[in-house]
């Protein structure tokens, strides 16, 4: 089969992953070179995101570097979410495992979730909608809607134009984050935590 261009990220996520699990297994490029019987125009091309290997080969590179053809693909898939979701130099994040970069994309995750979960509480807790919000925002409704799913993250500009359409401070939209992510679970018999939420005063709001 011959080579065909790369598209997208995915063959650079699988050439990073590779080069990482190489550098990691103490090995050059000349050792899984002769260990795998590849071409070595072939293998310098791939991992200069320069060809595009079949799964046969990438399986003959596996075996060298002691792992499964799926590991390789469970590590770039993990490249290709960070990339798209990490505000991290490529540099960054090509020197990172993919266990390092499943962990992140886990806690970036889990701050997503609990950034949405506190913005529709205070949806709720004002009585509007979605589609409310983006009006008062100034935002696209398929831009925020997939963000208050928790789908996407909000970036800076997304958590201003909310602050001020709740005329609030952006450090309470992290405030009600992080009552949002907080352990829902109570002993049995304990009455209810009361609700938190904004309260007005004269000099700005609060959280009580």
């Amino acid at each position: 089969m011959g080579y065909t261009r790369p598209r997208g990220p995915w063959n650079r996520a699988f050439a990073h992953e590779v080069v990482r699990r190489r550098n990691d297994a103490g090995l050059s490029q000349r050792e899984v070179i002769e260990r795998s019987g590849l071409a070595r125009s072939t293998y310098t091309k791939f991992e200069l995101d320069q060809a595009v290997l079949t799964m046969d080969q990438m399986a003959l590179i596996a075996d060298v570097l002691g792992v499964h053809v799926e590991d390789l693909a469970r590590g770039a898939r993990f490249r290709v979410e960070a990339a798209e979701h990490l505000d991290l130099p490529e540099s960054d994040l090509r020197a990172m495992s993919s266990e390092t970069l499943e962990r992140l994309l886990g806690e970036q995750n889990s701050f997503t979730q609990s950034v949405a979960a506190g913005i529709r509480g205070e949806l709720a807790r004002r009585g509007m909608t979605i589609e409310d919000l983006a009006v008062a925002a100034r935002l696209e409704l398929d831009h925020l809607a997939p963000r208050l799913r928790g789908e996407l993250p909000l970036d800076l500009n997304d958590m201003a134009a909310i602050a001020r359409a709740f005329d609030i401070h952006p450090d309470d939209l992290m405030r009600l984050a992080a009552i949002a992510a907080r352990p829902p679970a109570h002993p049995e018999g304990m009455p209810a935590p009361v609700e938190t939420a904004l309260v007005y005063h004269t000099d700005g709001p609060s959280l009580q």
